[in-house]
């Protein structure tokens, strides 16, 4: 049975008319005849009658009529949705954030995000950089935000990129004076102990030739910016992860005169397939999103 076959029943019920229902469905009454001898043939029972300029419908046809409001309303429900879905009234994405990102990055973009379109459902997960990108990979995550060294592989592509400065900081407090990294030496060294922001930081640290003699090693960078606000030693921490602290005055970057090191942020996805448009409403956003300390690059 096709939907406006169905359709112009119903309305042939109401205005017992073929003409009339010609003009509200915009056919001619001979497509509407058609349509009707098309929806008999199917069915095998005859589902109207003329009685002069009047057109009733037989008892099969009215057996039939509730069941056909049944079809006619839940592909109004089904059109509905979909128009919902493709205006972004409704909807949902999945995003996956490693943790210092979720604290820092994530919550702005969200707000405007949720700002913008209120009722798509956001479901967020919070998990490590190799988990979260195999679970893009998997196509159980839509995108994911955080720091990868490549884009995960041959499934997985970096929608965009963002660059910022990795620092060496301390509490104001704390009485450091360098002007070159390898004077850092006799300081404790806070530091996470693997991962890809602790290989960027070690390789820059080799290069420069500091020698740690005293390590403080956690495991999250959360614990690592508490130990450093308190005073333990020095850790280099993404700026953009430390601006609140900077601001405040709880930390200070250390002036080493060395070329800054630099780190990067991915926004990630599967390579191939179609983004819905709640998804690609986020990448849109994200592209166009302002973060202190960080630069999209091209």
């Amino acid at each position: 049975m096709e939907f406006r076959e169905a359709r112009s029943l119903a309305i042939l019920a109401k205005t017992e008319s073929l003409a009339k229902t010609a003009k509200i469905v915009n056919l001619t009454p001979a497509a509407v005849h058609k349509q009707l001898k098309n929806l008999e043939r199917e069915l095998g029972v005859t589902l109207y009658e003329k009685s002069g300029r009047t057109i009733h419908l037989t008892q099969a046809a009215t057996v039939l009529l509730p069941h056909l409001e049944e079809f006619l309303s839940a592909h109004a429900a089904i059109d509905a949705a979909v128009t919902d879905w493709k205006g972004l009234r409704s909807g949902f994405i999945r995003i996956g954030v490693n943790p210092a990102a979720s604290t820092v990055l994530l919550p702005s973009l969200l707000r405007t995000y949720r700002e913008l379109w209120p009722k798509v459902t956001v479901m967020l997960d919070v998990d490590t950089s190799v988990n979260l990108s195999n679970r893009v990979g998997n196509r159980s995550l839509d995108l994911a935000l955080g720091i990868w060294d490549d884009a995960g592989g041959t499934q997985l592509v970096s929608r965009m990129t963002w660059q910022y400065p990795i620092v060496p900081v301390a509490s104001q407090e704390l009485q450091i004076e360098c002007k070159q990294v390898r004077e850092l030496s006799s300081h404790t060294h806070i530091r996470l102990p693997q991962g890809i922001l602790a290989t960027w930081v070690d390789t820059y640290l080799k290069s420069h030739k500091f020698r740690a003699r005293e390590v403080l090693v956690v495991n999250n960078s959360h614990t690592m910016n508490a130990m450093i606000c308190a005073g333990l030693g020095f850790g280099f921490m993404p700026k953009w992860a430390v601006d609140s602290e900077l601001q405040s005055g709880k930390l200070r970057v250390l002036p080493c005169k060395e070329r800054l090191l630099l780190g990067t942020v991915n926004l990630i996805s599967v390579k191939y397939g179609h983004f819905s448009p709640a998804v690609q409403a986020f990448i849109n956003l994200a592209r166009g999103f302002s973060w202190p300390h960080l630069q999209l690059l091209p």
